[in-house]
């Protein structure tokens, strides 16, 4: 073997590994759910705690926004809200928007003055799903799972009737990477084939 395609195939392998290294994968991860848990019972002018369980592998980055009922409110300092590590508090709308990586509990706090558990309603977005459409949006967005709501509804976003149409194509680029590479190699050793013959 000449030195020639010794360098190739090592070339083509160390292509190989780069692409199914962990860090080439990382971006593998799938948040599948997020489902809320409201307390049963709620007692009016106590600080209340509601849980966020985020269902997922990791590593995954998601977008989560709620919206909690009228009667509610969020408590006046930031540092009572929540210990998450991202989050934002619309207290005027009454909307709270988490930023969660790789973390499978969420819990925000807020304050009833009525006593009553129902009407929260939340959406989520998986963050790291990546697609061609230009022009997704509210439609990747998924109702947050309330086990205690008596209906869920399904729609596709915050305020979208339309359903996604978009499909997850995971490894695709890894595979044409890949496939370019070997074209290219190809190419290369083709063209450089014949100048030491006599």
């Amino acid at each position: 073997m000449n030195i020639k395609k010794i360098t190739i195939c090592a070339i083509l392998l160390l292509a190989i590994g780069l692409l199914s290294s962990p860090v080439c994968l990382a971006a593998d991860g799938e948040v599948t759910d997020v489902e809320r848990h409201v307390p049963e019972t709620i007692s009016a002018g106590e600080l209340t705690e509601i849980k966020l369980d985020i269902t997922g592998e990791k590593p995954f980055v998601a977008g989560v926004v709620e919206t909690i009922p009228p009667g509610f409110t969020f408590p006046n300092n930031d540092e009572d809200i929540s210990d998450a590590g991202y989050f934002k508090v619309d207290r005027d709308a009454g909307k709270i928007a988490f930023n969660v990586i790789d973390e499978n509990e969420i819990v925000y706090n807020v304050i009833s003055s009525e006593g009553d558990s129902g009407g929260f309603e939340g959406y989520w977005v998986d963050m790291l799903f990546q697609t061609q459409e230009l022009n997704e949006g509210k439609e990747r967005w998924t109702p947050v799972t309330d086990p205690n709501a008596a209906a869920n509804t399904h729609s596709s976003g915050p305020s979208s009737d339309t359903e996604s149409t978009t499909s997850q194509t995971p490894g695709f680029g890894t595979f044409l990477t890949l496939m370019s590479l070997v074209a290219g190699l190809f190419v290369f050793g083709k063209r450089n084939s014949g100048g030491d013959h006599e």
